[in-house]
């Protein structure tokens, strides 16, 4: 990957130095970033992740990886040299917790793009959790569990009363932590529902312990639970506040942070 800045031509509605730093990993970055060049804007991509989803980086972007600590990514943001930063990365991600206080600091608009959550419809039965410690406590015992929470969420279950944890991993096999009563899955999605239906019934799954994602590229397995009678515990997503109780600004759909950037750069 190259440096983030990244030039376009202009033809849009945006003044001719409008330019808009991305930070990108979710389903929404490319739709985002096409609407914004659409739109007229120079944009500069970071990923976290690359998009999973979205189809291709649009031509005339270059696309970096996101600066691993604050030092790095606020170089990123200096050198695109951007209006305003619009934060697309997953709604589970820890990047709005360091973007946005380095947003402040350096006086540059910050808006958080995440899609809507998952509301429950006729026949799930869901359970809404804190975190992954929130629902080891309410499983019942001897509970057979997929887990799609990530690896970094997996000393929750260390309360775990008995019975086994089935932790999907997306992507190639690679080491795994040494947990007890726990087999790791290696898969690369997105998985159909009669796919995950297959699963559920294959591993005889009790319950399903997951991040309301929003979405359509992961919900597969949470309609499959609902086909099959199986709970799901939810993890709730994190806030992003500061130290005075202030949220940061939050849009969830791609159109509103189009036009949110519009209003920064000046536009009526």
């Amino acid at each position: 990957m190259t440096d983030p800045r990244a030039m376009t031509a202009n033809d849009g509605n945006l003044p001719l130095r409008a330019r808009v730093f991305v930070i990108g990993g979710a389903a929404e970055t490319v739709p985002l970033c096409r609407g914004l060049l659409d739109d007229g804007a120079t944009v500069a991509l970071a990923l976290e992740t690359a998009p999973r989803s979205g189809g291709a980086i649009p031509g005339g972007i270059s696309a970096a990886h996101l600066g691993q600590d604050d030092a790095a990514l606020c170089a990123q943001m200096q050198a695109a040299d951007a209006d305003a930063v619009i934060d697309v990365t997953h709604p589970f991600s820890d990047v709005p917790a360091r973007a946005w206080p380095l947003c402040r600091d350096m006086g540059l608009p910050y808006l958080r793009l995440r899609r809507p959550a998952w509301e429950p419809g006729p026949g799930d039965r869901w359970t809404t959790v804190a975190d992954t410690a929130h629902a080891a406590r309410l499983l019942p015992a001897g509970s057979r569990v997929l887990v799609t929470t990530g690896r970094g969420s997996l000393g929750g279950f260390s309360n775990l009363r008995g019975g086994h944890l089935f932790v999907r991993q997306l992507g190639p096999p690679r080491p795994v932590p040494d947990i007890r009563n726990a087999t790791f899955r290696f898969e690369t999605g997105p998985f159909s529902v009669a796919h995950e239906r297959d699963v559920l019934r294959e591993l005889g799954i009790t319950a399903i312990v997951c991040n309301n994602s929003g979405g359509t590229t992961s919900r597969s397995k949470i309609d499959a639970a609902r086909a099959l009678g199986v709970p799901v515990f939810l993890r709730a997503r994190p806030g992003l506040a500061d130290g005075t109780g202030h949220c940061a600004p939050e849009v969830d759909r791609v159109t509103a942070a189009c036009g949110w950037f519009q209003d920064q750069a000046g536009v009526s």
